[in-house]
């Protein structure tokens, strides 16, 4: 995942839950770590460059590394914790939302200010006279359709799983609009900020053919003895920010 200009957030309950043995200059050298991550994505399976950022001698590393490696698991020479990558690409998927939004909100003023000056000549007011406005002053066109209808996947959702599940919706009749599709990466961001995996929940939708997902359709599934919550619980107990 790439660099994250977005704050870190850092559950304090969860954090010393999961590392009351560490000693102080652990909890330095994981801290400093996870926010090497945050800032500059997935940590390099390298000592010199870990205790580089650590700030540690590379003795003190080595001495060190058993006990901090134990929170990341390494995939292609890279240390990966998913629960940072799960909260980076929330945050960036939220940073996306309040950009278009804002976008969509001065285009929304220049519109009606657009609007009022149109139905004042219509109603006869003399306006003051102005030179000509400048390009900068002009009201921005209209998005064309084209523009109306990009969708982007958000990085934290498996590509490969929401295709599937577009196909099944696909056959089951449901408009895989990008409005449509816009409204599923909302729930599935509900989905994931209660504990849930988003990959647990699409699998669960195509298993079950749903056309849409809730929160309270997935607390009723089960799956042997555990339901997805427990599962999702097991398998992230050491991935703490």
């Amino acid at each position: 995942m790439a660099k994250c200009d977005v704050w870190m957030p850092l559950y304090i309950g969860d954090y010393l839950s999961n590392t009351s043995r560490l000693t102080t200059e652990q909890h330095g050298a994981y801290l400093l770590l996870i926010m090497d991550y945050w800032v500059n994505g997935r940590l390099p399976d390298d000592d010199a460059a870990l205790a580089n950022i650590t700030k540690l001698a590379p003795e003190r590393w080595l001495a060190t590394r058993p006990i901090i490696i134990k929170y990341f698991h390494t995939e292609n020479g890279e240390l990966i914790q998913n629960r940072i990558e799960s909260e980076k690409g929330k945050a960036e998927y939220l940073s996306k939302i309040r950009s278009v939004a804002g976008s969509k909100g001065g285009s929304k003023t220049q519109a009606n200010n657009q609007a009022n000056a149109q139905a004042n000549e219509q109603h006869g007011s003399t306006p003051s006279p102005s030179p000509s406005p400048s390009p900068s002053q002009l009201p921005s066109p209209p998005p064309s359709e084209k523009e109306k209808a990009l969708f982007v996947l958000p990085e934290w959702i498996d590509s490969a799983l929401w295709t599937e599940w577009m196909s099944v919706r696909k056959k089951l009749k449901a408009v895989n609009s990008p409005r449509a599709m816009e409204l599923l990466v909302d729930k599935l961001f509900t989905i994931s900020q209660s504990g849930i995996s988003v990959n647990t929940a699409i699998k669960t939708a195509i298993e079950k053919s749903w056309k849409s997902i809730e929160l309270d359709w997935l607390s009723n599934q089960k799956k042997g003895k555990k339901d997805v919550y427990a599962q999702f619980l097991e398998g992230t107990k050491n991935e703490v920010i």
